[in-house]
């Protein structure tokens, strides 16, 4: 398998903006732990149809990880271990690029080879969309270590001016001539498209040589991938398709004449539900190849997950792969993730319930003001709940939490009751009913203050969309939920999620809720300038995040997360299957520096001493919290070390770096917070 490297831009930036309140976006500050590993970064909001990417992508001799998707930016994922054990951290930044341009809503698959034969790593980036697809060559005009990346051909042709298109691709040199061929999969045949290069190692000339490449015909949305996984001397292909499956095809031939027999089609019965995308490298440089593979979450949310990792436990002559992790770098259930917070156990610490076609349980093993979530069951229910929405409450005065289930596009009201303990819930239905033509979103809550849950429910009847208020007339221990209005409050439509909440803690009930245009991508606050008895809303306050909610998050998920005497939010994302956190910031004290002395804009490092030959102390100061990295270069530029990569409160911070082993020279320490880049040069002296 050739060397593949990948880049890309992930920026969701920081919050804080002039309004009445702030919410700053955080990433990998709460952690969340999946059989036994705690994600790198678990709130990213999850990954939509996965095409991964393994790359040393700072030249720092291990390799990270970038990921195509559906309809979004790519993510990378920073390895800040070793080539023997990978430790894998969210980049918030990227690489350089000119001219890079992903078409919206998008299916990107990303591979990077060096096609002009200058040392360094191109970009060949396929993008498949409604109607069509295709793809870009950018070239690295920067270096291995600096990559810089500029578009070269926007849309990539073969050797007669034919458009190249496809689905998913890899390019390995199949002939052994010493430059790089092309393999594009084709969506609704399954097969593959062999692109022999006449050219040469510095420019690349793609010849249309076979559209039925070795009679490979795996499916619809093929995704080859070539890998010597035999050790033979020849690479072997592997190809994933829209079923979840991978075909194994076993190259008999040589390194100048493939002769591919076909194996199986369904190589470790993997099945990840759909568009499996496999991807192989060394992880732990034991000299045999690993498995990363992508997967699609539209239609099969089950097993869950972005990225699934195999590590093979055998030789480079016999493979024996082991699934290690279904979630491997991130929280993601599967697709349209709604989350409720919940005290479960009567802890008096929330705990999570997520709804994402099954309603997973994720235990909070942590405290009030540190919380530490530990995943349960992905179906605690036992069933799975197709286009639904729900709202939790205690219907039965038993103290345990039950639910109310909607079937959206079929309108079947169902209510669940929690039989369990504080251990284990366990959820049994208890009566439904049918409402009408089309349901959404169902919200509990107390409105009329009698003690007891009411319910308010959007639905869609013969063309109209109205806000059902059905009145709890029974009690706390036996609900009776009467319709008593079709247009409560006069706000919201039919399927608009919102929430209840307590938001300014004066012991009545506020609403959020998305508004704003038909999409109904932002967050707006109702406050409740009436009493827990009658509900009187002032005129909202519109986008309270100061940004749109990505792929109609749902924003059920309040809870004042860490004890500050304030309401967090967890939002679900309908596309990727995970969840966002919002930490409210709002009154937090700002820093006043003196008028007289003002105060730098970004922090500065001093280093200590300065020439030195041993330890060298690099300290600085955050003026805020922020996603903090502070890397060492030497002079042409190559990563010699990271001292810190992670997320800072504001203080003062210091980190040695050990220089004893260094040459002696001049050396670059890297500090970027907030986006702003300190650099100061340190001498080494031996």
């Amino acid at each position: 398998m050739m060397m593949k490297t990948i880049l890309l831009i992930f920026l969701l930036p920081a919050l804080g903006w002039a309004q009445p309140f702030q919410f700053r976006q955080e990433f990998d500050t709460i952690p969340v732990v999946v059989d036994g590993d705690t994600l790198p970064a678990a709130w990213t909001g999850g990954y939509n149809f996965t095409s991964p990417a393994l790359v040393d992508i700072e030249g720092d001799g291990d390799f990270d990880i970038i990921l195509g998707q559906g309809g979004s930016p790519m993510g990378f994922w920073q390895n800040a271990g070793n080539a023997l054990q990978e430790s894998f951290q969210l980049s918030l930044g990227g690489l350089s690029l000119i001219g890079l341009q992903v078409i919206n809503n998008a299916f990107t698959s990303p591979v990077f080879v060096d096609i002009d034969n200058d040392t360094d790593m191109d970009l060949i980036l396929c993008a498949a969309f409604g109607g069509g697809s295709g793809m870009a060559l950018y070239t690295n005009i920067g270096s291995t270590f600096s990559p810089y990346f500029q578009l070269a051909e926007d849309s990539l042709r073969d050797t007669q001016g034919n458009l190249i298109y496809g689905t998913q691709h890899d390019l390995a040199d199949i002939d052994s001539d010493g430059d790089y061929d092309l393999f594009v999969g084709e969506w609704y045949t399954g097969r593959i498209h062999f692109y022999r290069n006449i050219g040469s190692q510095i420019n690349y000339a793609f010849q249309l040589q076979d559209s039925y490449f070795s009679g490979v015909q795996a499916g619809y949305w093929s995704s080859p991938e070539f890998c010597d996984i035999d050790a033979d001397g020849d690479l072997d292909m592997f190809v994933g398709n829209q079923y979840g499956y991978i075909w194994y095809y076993r190259n008999d031939g040589t390194p100048q004449q493939w002769n591919f027999v076909y194996v199986t089609n369904n190589w470790l019965s993997t099945d990840v539900g759909e568009r499996a995308s496999p991807e192989f490298c060394d992880i732990d440089d034991d000299g045999d190849y690993d498995l990363f593979l992508g997967k699609g979450n539209d239609t099969e949310p089950i097993p869950p997950g972005a990225v699934h990792f195999w590590r093979n436990l055998g030789n480079p002559q016999i493979a024996q792969f082991a699934l290690e992790s279904q979630m491997y770098l991130t929280l993601d259930m599967g697709t349209n993730s709604e989350p409720h917070l919940v005290d479960a156990n009567f802890n008096s610490i929330d705990d999570f319930f997520i709804l994402a076609y099954y309603l997973g349980w994720l235990k909070n093993v942590g405290t009030l003001t540190d919380p530490c979530f530990q995943l349960q069951s992905y179906n605690t229910a036992g069933q799975g709940f197709i286009a639904a929405g729900m709202s939790f409450g205690d219907l039965n005065g038993d103290s345990f939490q039950d639910f109310v289930m909607i079937y959206s596009w079929s309108a079947l009201s169902q209510i669940w009751i929690n039989n369990g303990d504080t251990t284990m819930p366990s959820f049994s239905l208890y009566n439904q009913q049918d409402l009408g033509d089309l349901a959404g979103q169902p919200v509990f809550g107390d409105l009329d203050g009698d003690g007891d849950l009411d319910l308010v429910l959007g639905v869609y009847q013969n063309g109209q969309d109205n806000l059902r208020y059905y009145e709890n007339q029974g009690s706390s221990l036996q609900f009776d939920f009467v319709l008593v209005s079709n247009n409560f409050m006069g706000l919201l439509g039919a399927c608009v999620p919102f929430a209840f909440i307590d938001f300014d803690f004066d012991s009545d009930l506020d609403i959020m809720g998305v508004g704003g245009e038909e999409n109904h991508e932002s967050l707006w606050y109702w406050e409740n300038i009436g009493t827990s008895q009658q509900m009187i809303l002032a005129d909202p306050i519109q986008n309270i995040l100061g940004m749109n909610i990505v792929n109609s998050g749902i924003p059920t998920g309040w809870s004042d997360i860490d004890n500050d005497n304030d309401v967090d939010l967890f939002t679900g994302i309908s596309a990727g299957g995970g969840l966002y956190f919002f930490r409210n910031i709002t009154g937090e004290s700002p820093v006043h520096p003196d008028p007289k002395r003002p105060a730098p804009t970004h922090p500065v490092i001093t280093l200590l001493p300065n020439p030195g030959n041993s330890t060298i102390a690099a300290s600085y100061k955050l003026q805020s919290a922020n996603q903090v990295s502070l890397k060492v270069f030497d002079i042409t530029g190559r990563l010699t070390g990271t001292l810190f990569y992670g997320f800072q409160l504001p203080g003062t911070y210091s980190f040695s770096w050990d220089a004893a082993s260094k040459a002696a020279g001049v050396y670059m320490l890297r500090l970027e917070a907030g986006g702003k880049v300190e650099v100061a040069k340190t001498i080494v002296v031996k």
